[in-house]
């Protein structure tokens, strides 16, 4: 199936979680360099989904609008929607336990620069944090790379590396 919308946009698969543990699957349309936190940047009150399934039904939804305040943590299944666009720093990450508002608490490895501190970094995001690798504190799901909404963080503390 060809992933092109229309001449500017492309279909990428990705899965949303939101608060009360609904999760979803679907299709973002996105331009075609665009990365995953910068299109959560630009969604307004609802991130548009097509050919969505929510998780405990089989039924596939043409379109599923999800309010974006409520995505506790989004995920791209698709190599050409990257996390980022910018390039990887050379430092190693650094970890975080973030508890999140209606859903799970994650531990998610940060691209943090060591003589950073951590407290200055996430306060100034207002909107999606990309963390190169996460997994969920109670079921051990590991995610991977994940785009966190910090408007639903309520709790962060830095832990040492999984």
């Amino acid at each position: 199936m060809e992933n092109r919308v229309h001449s500017q946009l492309v279909r990428r698969a990705v899965t949303v979680m939101m608060r009360g543990g609904l999760k979803a699957e679907g299709n973002v349309h996105v331009g075609e360099r665009q990365s995953l936190v910068a299109y959560l940047a630009t969604r307004g009150f609802f991130l548009n989904l097509t050919e969505a399934r929510v998780r405990g039904s089989d039924e596939v939804l043409e379109h599923l609008a999800i309010r974006t305040d409520l995505v506790l943590w989004a995920q791209s299944h698709d190599p050409e929607l990257p996390l980022t666009s910018g390039v990887a720093p050379s430092f190693d990450p650094r970890w975080a336990e973030i508890a999140l508002d209606g859903g799970p608490t994650l531990q998610a490895g940060l691209h943090i620069a060591s003589d950073q501190r951590m407290t200055d970094c996430i306060d100034g995001r207002t909107g999606f944090l990309p963390a190169i690798a996460a997994a969920a504190v109670d079921s051990r799901e590991l995610l991977g790379p994940v785009a966190i909404n910090m408007g639903l963080a309520v709790a962060v503390r830095e832990i040492s590396p999984p």
